[in-house]
């Protein structure tokens, strides 16, 4: 017998003067970035909206800001706080996954609101979708965006409270100059999306996202073409190339050709026997100017539309 299919679930539209919690979920970037994280704090105070912090967000133990199931403990509060209409990770980090045996899927599915995080919280958003059906977003994070210096550029801020406050069925982003079509064709499934590292962390794993049909979006950072590739391959020999429908890859961030390989060169012969359309060059991620992702949105876009579509359930 099959299993039901799970129904994906939209976060409320954030309303103006909400709440926001924020949280540490690895590494401990509140703490020994404060002056960013004290900025980016009074940044979405400035918008007149109230924030509270998990427990821990300021804490430091080595380089987690505290234990798995103390950050999951915060999470789960955050998640149960009626007070609290989205939850933004402070940073990033690389032990998101320390979390996930501790989540309680029954605690955020009786209580779905929006989550946002980017890098590492890319394995907390996926495996939050796909074990609950909670869509959640891919964006900026409180401490390296809104704390940024001169703070979160305005492609940013557009998309990222555009689609937190949109109360439509769709949110749509036209194509931007710059953008590449690889392999042209129709992007149409659901959304995981994430950073590339990240993701990987979930193979295999109980929390690994349902790759049927899906647009897989990556981005990733300050990794070599070859590397990226021993990931991607990775990725194909675990079949999930076999099951998607279409790719979007981020702006790269430092991640440099390996002996005049190019990762378009790469990715192109790495994926040659496959057919779903690849659009790169698309910011989010590690990029300053940034799109925030619906993770667990339908996507509809093609090489002949220029615009993406995500659609929401009603």
């Amino acid at each position: 017998m099959e299993e039901p299919t799970m129904q994906t679930v939209r976060p409320k539209p954030l309303q103006v003067g909400a709440t926001i919690g924020v949280l540490s979920v690895s590494a401990p970037e509140p703490a020994t970035e404060a002056a960013f994280f004290n900025r980016g704090v009074a940044a979405l105070a400035e918008r007149n909206y109230e924030v509270v912090l998990g427990k821990n967000t300021a804490e430091q133990q080595g380089y987690v800001s505290a234990s798995g199931d103390a950050l999951a403990a915060d999470l789960h509060e955050l998640f149960t706080n009626e007070r609290v209409s989205v939850i933004i990770c402070a940073g990033g980090g690389v032990n998101t996954n320390r979390l996930l045996r501790y989540l309680s899927w029954d605690i955020i599915r009786d209580h779905p609101k929006a989550l946002v995080g980017v890098s590492n919280p890319t394995v907390l958003l996926n495996a939050i979708t796909e074990k609950t059906g909670l869509i959640t977003f891919h964006g900026p994070s409180v401490v390296w965006d809104f704390g940024a210096e001169n703070g979160a550029p305005e492609f940013t801020s557009t998309h990222f409270w555009g689609l937190l406050e949109c109360r439509e069925p769709t949110y749509e982003v036209a194509v931007q100059d710059g953008w590449r079509w690889l392999r042209n064709g129709e992007l149409s499934g659901h959304v995981i999306a994430g950073n590339l590292a990240s993701l990987q962390g979930l193979l295999g794993t109980p929390y690994e996202p349902n790759w049927d049909n899906a647009v897989l979006f990556w981005e990733d950072v300050a990794k070599p073409v070859n590397r990226l590739d021993m990931v991607l391959t990775h990725f194909r020999d675990a079949g999930v190339f076999d099951r998607i429908n279409g790719m979007v890859v981020g702006t790269l961030v430092s991640c440099e050709p390996s002996d005049g390989v190019t990762y378009d060169r790469m990715l192109i012969d790495l994926l040659r026997d496959g057919e779903f359309p690849i659009l790169a060059e698309v910011p989010f991620g590690h990029t300053a100017d940034k799109l925030t992702l619906p993770i667990g949105a339908q996507l509809h876009a093609s090489s002949a539309s220029g615009v993406l579509r995500f659609e929401f359930p009603s």
